[in-house]
This record gives C-alpha cells, sequence and structure tokens, in this order.
C-alpha cells in the first residue's frame, strides 16, 4: 500500500465545495465545516512522526531519544541519539559515541499497540 502525505490546507478547501446536507437542524452549514475543519487541524498537525527536523531550526526539548540522521563510520546513517546542550551522541554497536555529525532528528515513533498493551499488564516483551 502506498502511504500518500496529506495537504491539510487542500482537505479543508475540498471539504469547503461539499454540498453538507447533514441533518443538524440546530446548525448550519459552516458550523459543520468548520468542526470538520477543525479535526483535521488538530488531527494533522500532530508533529513529530515522519517529520525530519533540521538541527539548524531546532534541537529536541530534553535529552529523549530521538532518531539522527549522523555522519559515523565514513558514512551517513540513520540511528538513535540524543542532544544534551547542542553536542550529539548516538548508539551504534560500540556503545554510546559522539558523531561526526548530526544534521537532521525527529521523534521516536510510538510502540506496536500489543507491545503497550503488554508493558500495561506487566506481560514480557521480547
Amino acid at each position: 500500500m502506498e502511504v500518500r502525505p496529506i495537504d491539510a490546507d487542500s482537505l479543508k478547501e475540498h471539504i469547503k465545495k461539499l454540498d453538507v446536507s447533514i441533518a443538524y437542524e440546530d446548525q448550519d452549514k459552516d458550523d459543520v465545516i468548520n468542526q470538520i475543519c477543525g479535526i483535521i487541524d488538530n488531527f494533522l498537525t500532530l508533529t513529530g512522526v515522519n517529520v525530519w527536523v533540521s538541527v539548524e531550526e531546532s534541537l529536541p526539548e530534553d535529552m529523549g531519544d530521538v532518531l539522527v540522521v549522523a555522519f559515523w563510520h565514513e558514512c551517513w546513517q540513520t540511528m538513535i541519539g540524543w542532544c544534551g546542550g547542542k553536542m550529539w551522541r548516538v548508539y551504534t554497536s560500540h556503545g554510546e559515541m559522539v558523531p561526526s555529525g548530526v544534521t537532521h532528528w525527529m521523534p521516536l515513533p510510538e510502540p506496536p499497540e500489543s507491545r503497550k498493551e503488554q508493558q500495561k499488564d506487566g506481560s514480557k516483551t521480547d
């Protein structure tokens, strides 16, 4: 299945052109469309997932783990790392190291739902 990015502004423009004939007697068409557009804004502006951030634009707010694009061992790699101040560290098979350069970062994705449920009930995770 191909994953395509969604342009929230374009989607809202299409919704505004719809002939909304929802049976809400106490709301008019514009109120319904504004509510739908608000839902879209809240849903689509959850930044972090699959959005690379340049280190020149901003750094992570805390020292938690993030994905980074770093130059390590003579090539560019995507790795897990963290930033303390302006100093980056990455996790490698040799332990925690200082890379030659980090250009971009993004938050780690959430774990799969099955893993979250196992962690809540104390089940062993492999």
